[in-house]
Parts: C-alpha cells; sequence; structure tokens
C-alpha cells in the first residue's frame, strides 16, 4: 500500500512531492463553542442538545461530513483535512470503557477519504483534564489538568491504540498528529516528549507505517526541545495565529506590506524554536475571522498563505464549517441551529466571554492582590471564564434549545449537511486561487 513518506524537508506520495492544502473540520467531532455558536465545552453542549432532542448529536456527527463534503472540497483543489476529534470519541472518559462507535466513526471518515483521494490526519484535540487551560482542549477548569496526572494521559494513550485500529489500513491517512496545541507546566517539554513517545508506541502496535505528527509547547508555537518519537517517519507540526497575539495586525490603517513583513517576522519566531530540524513543514491550523470584515480577514488570510508557500510549507486552514465565524459553510440563516444560535448571541458571546474573563481578572489582580503580572492574569482569566461555561449552557443555551418546537429541534441534526449549508463565496474564490493547479 502507497503511503506518505518523508525525504529531506519534502513529504512524498506515489514516488512525487507532495504539497498539502488543506482545511480543519473543526467542531465535529470535537465541538468548540466559538464554531457551534453555544456556550460550553464539548460534554455540555452534548448534554444539552441531546436532554432536547435525544440522539441529536449523533444526527449531527452523521450529517456533518460526507462523501458530498469530500468531492466539494477536492473540486476546490483542497487535498487534505485535519480532522479534530476528543478523547472521548473513543474511550469514556469516566469509566475508561472502549467505544467501538467512535472507533467506527474514524473507520467511516478513513472510507470517506479514500474513496475521494482526500489526505486527512486526525488530531487529538481534547483530552481528559485538557492539555492546556482554553475551551477547546476540554479543559472544564481553566488548568491544563491533563499534565497533572498520568491516568489521565494513559487514558490518552489507549485513546490512540484505538485510532491507529480503525485507521491503519487507509492509504489517504497522512497520520496521526498526537496532541493539540499543548502548553506545559513551567514549560517542561519533558512531559510532552514522554507522553508523545508513548503515545506513538500504543500507535505502532497498530500501525507501523504512517506518519506521526508533533506539535510543540505554546500552543503549537514552540519546538525547543521536542524531540521527534520515531525518526525518520514523524514531523513537526505547528499553528500560526498572528493576528492572536499582535492585535496590532488587525488594524484596518496597517499598510498591507507592513502587516505582510509582520506576518513573515512572526513566522520565522516559530522557525527558529525548531534549530535544526530538517523535515517538512506543515502549517496545522492558521486563519482569521471572517464575521466582521470578511475582505480585510481574507486579504489577511492571502498574506499569510503566501508567506507559508515562500517558505515551503503545506498549509491547513480554520476553518471548513462553523456559525458564520471562520468558516467555508455555515447553516442557512432561517435554519434552527442559526435561530437558536442568534437567540443565544443577545445574551453570549465568545469575545464576551473573553473581555469579561480579562475584566474581572484585573479588578482581582487589584483589589485582592494589589498587583499580578501579565502572565498571572492571563492564567487567571482561563480560570474565570471556566468557571462561567456550566451557568451559560444551563442559563443561556439550554432555554434557547427549550424554545424550539419539536420540529425544529428535530431537524437541527442535518443543519451541518453538505445540501443545507451555505457558501462564503469569496472565501471559496480564494481556495479557487491558492489550491487548484
Amino acid at each position: 500500500m502507497d503511503k506518505v513518506t518523508i525525504r529531506g524537508r519534502s513529504l512524498i506520495f506515489d514516488n512525487q512531492e507532495l504539497k498539502l492544502k488543506g482545511m480543519g473540520v473543526g467542531s465535529w467531532l470535537n465541538l468548540e463553542h466559538f464554531m457551534m455558536g453555544m456556550p460550553g465545552v464539548d460534554r455540555m453542549i452534548r448534554q444539552a442538545m441531546d436532554r432536547r432532542c435525544p440522539g441529536l448529536m449523533e444526527a449531527v456527527e452523521d450529517s456533518f461530513f460526507t462523501d458530498e463534503d469530500a468531492a466539494y472540497l477536492t473540486g476546490l483543489g483542497i487535498n487534505f483535512i485535519r480532522v479534530p476529534f476528543r478523547s472521548g470519541l473513543l474511550v469514556d472518559e469516566v469509566t475508561g470503557r472502549l467505544r467501538p462507535a467512535g472507533r467506527d466513526r474514524l473507520a467511516r471518515l478513513g472510507e470517506i477519504c479514500d474513496r475521494n483521494r482526500l489526505f486527512f490526519m486526525p488530531d487529538l484535540h481534547a483530552v481528559p483534564g485538557g492539555q492546556n487551560p482554553d475551551w477547546h482542549s476540554g479543559s472544564e477548569t481553566g488548568s491544563a489538568e491533563f499534565w497533572r496526572y498520568r491516568a489521565l494521559r494513559d487514558q490518552a494513550v489507549t485513546v490512540w491504540r484505538e485510532a491507529a485500529h480503525a485507521l491503519a489500513g487507509c492509504r489517504y491517512l497522512l497520520g496521526y498528529d498526537l496532541l493539540n496545541e499543548p502548553v506545559l507546566p513551567d514549560g517542561d517539554k519533558a512531559l510532552l516528549n514522554d507522553f508523545h513517545l508513548r503515545a506513538a508506541e500504543a500507535i505502532r502496535q497498530e500501525d507501523s507505517e504512517h506518519l506521526l505528527l508533533v506539535e510543540g509547547g505554546r500552543f503549537a508555537m514552540d519546538f525547543e526541545g521536542v524531540c521527534l518519537p520515531d525518526r525518520g517517519k514523524s514531523a513537526y507540526t505547528y499553528h500560526f495565529y498572528p493576528a492572536v497575539w499582535d492585535d496590532s495586525l488587525n488594524d484596518p490603517q496597517l499598510p498591507a506590506e507592513k502587516r505582510s513583513a509582520r506576518i513573515a517576522a512572526a513566522h520565522e519566531r516559530v522557525m527558529d524554536t525548531m534549530g535544526d530540524y530538517g523535515g517538512p513543514l506543515l502549517c496545522g491550523e492558521t486563519g482569521y475571522e471572517l464575521f466582521e470584515d470578511e475582505a480585510r480577514g481574507l486579504q489577511m488570510l492571502d498574506e499569510t498563505v503566501e508567506v507559508l508557500e515562500r517558505r515551503g510549507a503545506s498549509w491547513c486552514l480554520w476553518a471548513y464549517k462553523d456559525t458564520g465565524v471562520m468558516g467555508l459553510l455555515s447553516p442557512a440563516e432561517d435554519s434552527a441551529w442559526m435561530r437558536c444560535v442568534n437567540r443565544i448571541a443577545e445574551s453570549w458571546s465568545h469575545h464576551g466571554d473573553m473581555r469579561y474573563g480579562d475584566t474581572l481578572a484585573r479588578r482581582i489582580a487589584k483589589e485582592h492582590f494589589g498587583s499580578l503580572t501579565e502572565d498571572e492574569i492571563y492564567q487567571l482569566q482561563f480560570r474565570l471564564r471556566a468557571a462561567l461555561f456550566q451557568p451559560e449552557a444551563d442559563e443561556w443555551l439550554a432555554p434557547a434549545l427549550q424554545a424550539l418546537t419539536e420540529q425544529e429541534a428535530a431537524s437541527m441534526g442535518d443543519d451541518f449537511s453538505f445540501s443545507r449549508c451555505v457558501v462564503r463565496r469569496a472565501y471559496e474564490a480564494f481556495l479557487r486561487k491558492h489550491a487548484a493547479g
């Protein structure tokens, strides 16, 4: 069976160099609140949805990504998808029991991609306790408890053995992205290297050939001291969101040439952490919000992709589907899903949570402690925001779901299906420009 291999700086498939031009299929097998338009972490959103309409989330997973989606993407020139999944898809995080239905879900993904000649990479996006303090890691405390307890890491190792069992026979499997955006306590890369090694050993029990992809610390931007677990069959993959870390890049008055130069400089700072790494470059996530100023967001994305391609990097954009924030596709505005989301938006938003958490952290820093460092405030605001997840799900998500009619609630399971979504046409044209040919 042909498989992707590494030759120096290049990925090779069928004796030819492979340049990946991809999209992340987020909020399918791991829910992110800002993408779904609903407060809470994955567990809370799923529970609220299934309380309202049992089986609803299973219906969403059935319809979210199908052969129709894969064919559409390949028609645009996209040849790669990165698929985030939560550990709870394959292992019950409370009991530790295996979930065969989750393994079947991954196997079905592999079949879709093989039929459509679409390379794919499963990404362990959320683990028990959270590998970083943010919502998308599954953290419900605002801290990365995954690194505190070996038992949690043991469970994630089991997850990878199960995933490899499901996917080892897939021709278009690029490889396994071992852990999304880790943030280590005190930057301790030894913990990360140990997890990567143990996950690799579990995968190799089922799959001796496909690649292993490893992300660096500090949300996949710091590779200093990060080891490759299987030399010759593993590579780095990094994330690049320059405007998240430098808000001045979002200034509409900033001249394009200056912004491009600063994006390129930020990219080189990530590259510098890789030292003498001589393998292929894969940017596994990059993107910009499009809901407020689509034209400027796509211009910045254009500048970023040009930086990546000049550096010889493959790329994967965030994201394929969401509720109109960053996605190429979204549910129709008159769908039950969007009516629910718009009702919730009267009280909640991801950015509102971020602002509120920062405001509270700074107030506590001043009134309770006298002062805190910026790093201490940064860590505190994660904990404060996490404390709001469950009350927000109870007070805003659950009532919005209850306000739907029975017919509307039942229909939500298909609202993310390709035939019922709307396409952001300017983004589609962008992809044709950069991915086709």
